[in-house]
């Protein structure tokens, strides 16, 4: 019979803990839902200063754009609030945080009409962060809202 002693109790947790990190590493290996924020994140960020000062451009206006989904299952982006006539160069993001394969990017030159509208209906039910910039007078707009579907 063996002799259970302090030194045999050492040698059963150090075994006992190095097969628990092996069953996490094998487990962590073979997921395969791994999702990026988006592909090119290093190159967003370097770009992030820009976005830092058109979010101040966006907070000086009298009022800001408004987000809706209506009946019709459209995204509704409205910008008569803004007191701006003028909107060049409009990137719209609709952007899922859990799944990039479903993320969303519209690309207008000019808007004649204050309301936006995007067609909703292929979204899939979850969190969405829709993320507009523009360019008006000659400064960068940025803004950015969460939207439930």
């Amino acid at each position: 019979m063996l002799k259970f002693s302090w030194g045999i109790g050492i040698v059963i947790a150090i075994l006992l803990f190095t097969s628990f990190i092996g069953v996490l590493v094998t487990i962590s290996m073979r997921q395969k839902d791994i999702y990026l924020v988006s592909e090119d994140y290093y190159e967003q960020q370097l770009k992030y200063e820009e976005i830092i000062s058109g979010k101040k451009n966006t907070q000086l206006l009298p009022g800001r754009p408004l987000l809706k989904v209506n009946s019709l299952g459209e995204i509704l982006i409205d910008f008569s609030e803004t007191q701006l006539s003028d909107f060049r160069n409009i990137t719209l993001t609709i952007f899922r945080p859990s799944d990039s394969h479903h993320d969303r990017s519209y690309k207008f030159h000019e808007l004649t009409n204050p309301i936006l509208a995007i067609p909703a209906y292929p979204l899939k039910a979850g969190k969405w962060i829709v993320k507009l910039s523009w360019y008006s007078e000659e400064k960068f707009y940025y803004w950015e809202r969460t939207l439930i579907q």
